[in-house]
């Protein structure tokens, strides 16, 4: 840890809902909850790594979603370090999974935690990007398994015919794909480059562009509503229609300059 705090490296943590329904995800080897492991992990880390960049994702499923307001209460206090982030998504699963959850219901999900990290005063990472410049596709990230194996995303870690070779003996192409779409003058662009490929993955077992516009354009337009303390939920499909994106920037402190 040492050495990943003197080279300023960035560290990422994940939560499948509160104690509970964490647990019921996450367990060790031995068949126990990693939960409080996790908590009080990262509570060192927080105290003792300051150059650490640390950043907690919460995965969403259609099994846990009702926890997930209870997850960010215990999470609220680690916000008041410099060095750590707290965003959300939804986990990457077959339609046909007890786990998936719809478009409609995603974006009821979203309102409602919106709404309450407002309430709370619960800051949050605000630029949801779907895919993004990802490890699949950048030039500069590569998944090291426990046992020496290397892949291009941690999601296909254990899939033999992604694994392109072991530390010392590489037998495929590290380099990424770079951006998986071809149009460069949509709004989002900077911010999908073709979406989460593993998002088609678990579909039909091809890494392919998972364009998701709809949702990307839903997402931001009440987040800045949010940002201008405007979010109610009283018709926000009204007056979102009132809103245009023309460009989101990948640069945070730019992130709604371009909506009006």
């Amino acid at each position: 840890m040492s050495f990943l705090d003197c080279h300023n490296f960035a560290i990422k943590v994940s939560f499948d809902g509160d104690e509970h329904y964490h647990n019921l995800e996450r367990c060790n080897r031995l068949g126990k909850g990693t939960y409080h492991r996790i908590i009080n992990n990262l509570s060192v880390m927080l105290e003792k790594y300051k150059n650490l960049s640390i950043q907690a994702r919460v995965n969403i499923s259609k099994r846990n979603y009702i926890s997930i307001q209870k997850l960010f209460l215990d999470l609220k206090k680690y916000t008041e370090f410099e060095n750590f982030n707290l965003y959300f998504d939804f986990v990457a699963v077959p339609n046909d999974s007890i786990l998936y959850i719809d478009s409609e219901t995603k974006k009821k999900i979203c309102l409602d935690l919106l709404l309450f990290l407002s309430k709370e005063n619960i800051p949050y990472y605000h630029d949801l990007k779907i895919g993004g410049y990802c490890m699949f596709k950048n030039q500069d990230s590569l998944t090291i398994h426990a046992n020496g194996n290397l892949y291009k995303c941690y999601s296909l870690v254990g899939n033999e015919n992604y694994q392109l070779g072991s530390i010392g003996q590489v037998t495929n192409e590290l380099t990424g794909l770079g951006s998986m779409c071809p149009y460069k003058d949509c709004a989002y662009y900077e911010f999908c480059y073709g979406g989460c490929p593993f998002n088609t993955f678990v579909n039909n077992g091809k890494m392919e562009r998972d364009c998701q516009f709809d949702y990307l354009e839903w997402f931001h337009k009440i987040v800045f509503l949010d940002e201008l303390g405007l979010l109610t939920k009283e018709d926000v499909e009204g007056t979102i229609q009132h809103i245009s994106v023309h460009k989101i920037y990948v640069d945070k402190n730019l992130t709604m300059e371009a909506c009006r």
